[in-house]
């Protein structure tokens, strides 16, 4: 064959979508095809170009998976019509992954291939749970062994592996750990020996169950952990050493909004112990401005943000139209809040008014308050821009205008509602993947979980996520930035019967550090005893 294109092999690691390496998420999002596993978290995926071809090949639920040659060419096939085609596969290619039968394809048609490693769901599942594989005095080897054998048979070598030293690790074990438990036993293996099983590693369903030989049959028949599930056997599998006294150890919180503020929530949420579920399901169009519009904002005396995303938007058009950061010399800015006075701050500007409350009712005031104290009987003279979405609230204009203040408002961008299809393969105009599947997939790891709370970032994302609310099982409390979000949660949950018992909590500071406040003292209250 004559090959332009060259096959990435990626190890995306255990699960989580921030665990992949450095190197594989750069080639990922450069990718022109990328052909992934069932498994592979929603959110990695869309770290791809938008006009990525995305094809699925693993197993998924209501589909069956195609057979290992069929994969092997479905590759090549890519490699000839694209440059930079990505073979997508979880944990690490060489673990258990058939990623060297896939390399012996690629060798033997001559098409160009690297390898990425990625982090094997062996170790790291076992880890995100508090369980090391080597521990001094309990454990100095480890064996991973899978128990997925190609005629479907009985799991071989259990009388080896029961006389062995070390941490035994079952892979693929979900329907044979009575199996696996009865033939160590059978062969010698003290039944008290500590065991646990960890299913859905490093995800927000992530659960660990303790038990020991002689007790873990019996528990699985009450319990019913949910694949992929990792089997660990040993005396490792009685240590925890998760730290347990963070804020918000336990603690499992699913995030819509803009994907900026889903990044920044769960950011500050892992920080603090949480386990975070982002469902970012706005995004924005910049609208656009012409160089006479530009110069008319310069000649603005304030220029309001009411959101970190106009702040970008903005520098991105100055940037765009060839303008020098040093045009702004003459202007004063106001923030809504933290978050975009931080975005102010990343282009090297400080604002020079930041309410204390941080909503656009209480910027309109305390702006209008500070400029009639400066301007004395002419506020006519100053001239403030408002630099924000197309649905920015109609108060920053009411309060200035009656004030007297000159007032011009710029929309910059369009909030886009993502479309959130009904198919998972398929792509919405915008590019964004479909949530709506996973959100339905009671097999799919990363959705379909019980969220102690669900935060929302604005009242447009509250109108977005309504249809698929019912969706996602609530322990805890409905969680709102602000007033007017809390506001419009409550207008859905008091029509739904299904809803209507779910609290609603309020930031008391406007802001993602008042979420993160918030949350820390309800949990702190309602937190689970036996977490």
């Amino acid at each position: 064959m004559n090959m332009t294109g060259k096959v990435y092999l990626i190890g995306a690691g255990p699960g989580s979508s921030d665990l992949v390496t450095s190197r594989g998420l750069s080639l990922l999002k450069k990718a022109d095809v990328v052909l992934y596993d069932y498994l592979i978290s929603y959110h990695l995926l869309c770290q791809c170009r938008s006009d990525a071809l995305l094809i699925p090949v693993g197993k998924r639920a209501g589909h069956h998976s195609l057979p290992q040659e069929e994969i092997n060419r479905e590759i090549g096939k890519m490699a000839e019509k694209y440059d930079i085609v990505v073979r997508l596969k979880g944990g690490d290619p060489f673990v258990f992954g058939r990623g060297g039968e896939e390399i012996q394809y690629l060798r033997e048609h001559g098409i160009y291939f690297e390898t990425i490693p990625g982090v094997t769901s062996a170790i790291a599942a076992l880890s995100s749970a508090g369980i090391p594989v080597t521990h001094r005095g309990l454990a100095r080897s480890f064996h991973v062994i899978t128990c997925s054998t190609k005629d479907g048979g009985k799991i071989r070598n259990l009388d080896l592996y029961a006389k062995m030293e070390g941490t035994l690790i079952f892979m693929m074990s979900h329907r044979r750990i009575p199996e696996i438990s009865a033939g160590l036993m059978e062969y010698g293996m003290d039944p008290d020996t500590p065991c646990a099983i960890v299913s859905s590693g490093t995800y927000v369903t992530e659960r660990r169950i303790n038990a020991t030989l002689r007790t873990v049959a019996g528990i699985l028949k009450k319990e019913a952990p949910v694949p992929p599930s990792v089997f660990v056997v040993g005396g490792t599998a009685a240590l925890d050493m998760n730290c347990d006294y963070n804020s918000l150890s336990g603690c499992r919180v699913g995030i819509t909004g803009s994907t900026s503020f889903t990044g920044r929530m769960t950011e500050l949420l892992k920080d603090n112990g949480a386990r975070v579920l982002p469902l970012p399901n706005l995004s924005i169009s910049p609208i656009g401005l012409s160089d006479g519009e530009l110069a008319d904002i310069l000649s603005h005396e304030w220029l309001v943000f009411t959101s970190a995303n106009g702040v970008s938007v903005f520098f991105d058009e100055l940037t765009s139209h060839d303008i020098d950061i040093r045009s702004l010399a003459g202007c004063r800015f106001a923030a809504v809040g933290s978050g975009t006075e931080n975005e102010l701050r990343k282009h090297g500007l400080f604002a020079d008014l930041v309410p204390n409350e941080y909503s656009v009712d209480a910027l309109a005031a305390v702006l209008r308050d500070h400029i009639l104290s400066e301007c004395g009987n002419h506020p006519e003279n100053v001239r403030v821009a408002a630099l924000r979405s197309t649905i920015g609230s109609k108060c920053l204009y009411r309060s200035l205008t009656e004030a007297g203040i000159g007032f011009s408002d710029y929309p910059l961008y369009r909030p886009l509602m993502q479309n959130i299809t009904e198919t998972y393969d398929e792509k919405a105009d915008d590019g964004s993947l479909s949530l709506a599947a996973h959100l339905s997939d009671d097999k799919s790891p990363e959705y379909n979980p019980t969220l102690d709370y669900l935060v929302f970032g604005s009242s447009s994302g509250v109108h977005n996520f309504r249809p698929y609310l019912s969706k996602v099982r609530i322990a805890g409390a409905l969680v709102a930035i602000g007033n007017v979000t809390a506001g419009e949660i409550r207008k859905i949950v008091d029509r739904d019967e299904k809803l209507n018992t779910i609290p609603v909590l309020t930031a008391e500071k406007f802001s993602a550090s008042g979420i993160l406040e918030t949350l820390k003292k309800d949990w702190k209250k309602n937190r689970p005893s036996d977490e």
